[in-house]
């Protein structure tokens, strides 16, 4: 028993609630959605009807139909691409619905930056150690020429790009461990860090490129656990370096 007494939690007031209502129209749009991609009768790449067919079809204003399309695209469900090819495409995963559940345990305060940027960090680890066996070379060579990429962006001055081409190197070294899983919770973690990391794209962590270099070489010679070891390292000291510049610069625009 503590020496403190704890505050009994706070009751809402049954009028602060309101009394359930019907779904609105852009809702129930959202919700068949939904469930044509359950059902698997949507598919990665499929595109939407247009606005005014969907505004006929389910007897809406096109007004309707765009905040349903604004809604699934905010949920990472589809990208909405404009000119004559465009239209409203289904994305390859949903992770955007996992990446708002991240966004909403930060800002109610439920996680902190760093356990944020440790879990990223760890499950991308795990991942990798399920890489040898179901990568060939030529998946690390590829590789290999993104970070050579990276750092022609960064002695270009191309910061915005680079940190972009940095969170996809994540991506796609995961994706070579082929677990879907790992893949979809990296993917949904990048559309987080993304604000963190273009807040401190002018000071770029300069070691990163060379770090995930060695992870490769580690993975090329067979040294699984060194190759986790170090991305672990590398990506940790990247992240307090990105979490520093963004608290900074939120602090100067106080």
């Amino acid at each position: 028993m503590t020496g403190s007494m704890q505050r009994p939690p706070n009751r809402l007031p049954p009028d602060d609630l309101e009394a359930p209502r019907a779904p609105r129209a852009f809702e129930e749009i959202c919700a068949q959605i939904r469930a044509k991609l359950i059902a698997g009768e949507l598919k990665p790449g499929d595109r939407l009807p247009t606005e005014r067919e969907l505004a006929v079809h389910h007897g809406v204003s096109r007004t309707a139909v765009r905040e349903a399309m604004r809604s699934l695209e905010m949920f990472g469900l589809i990208a909405l691409r404009k000119g004559s090819q465009g239209g409203a495409f289904i994305l390859d995963n949903a992770a955007g619905l996992v990446s708002q559940n991240f966004r909403d345990m930060l800002d109610f305060g439920r996680i902190s930056l760093e356990t944020f940027f440790e879990a990223r960090t760890h499950i991308a680890a795990a991942a990798i150690r399920l890489i040898p066996g179901r990568a060939t070379q030529a998946d690390l060579d590829r590789l290999f020429d993104e970070l050579d990429e990276i750092d022609a962006l960064t002695a270009s001055g191309e910061h915005s790009t680079r940190s972009k081409k940095i969170i996809e190197f994540s991506e796609k070294l995961v994706a070579l461990s082929d677990n879907k899983m790992l893949y979809s919770i990296i993917c949904a973690s990048s559309q987080v860090i993304w604000g963190y990391a273009n807040a401190a794209q002018a000071h770029p962590y300069l070691p990163l490129t060379a770090g995930y270099r060695t992870v490769l070489h580690c993975l090329r010679d067979g040294r699984t656990d060194d190759a986790s070891r170090v991305y672990v390292a590398t990506s940790h000291s990247a992240g307090e370096h990105s979490m520093r510049i963004y608290r900074e610069r939120m602090s100067g625009m106080a």
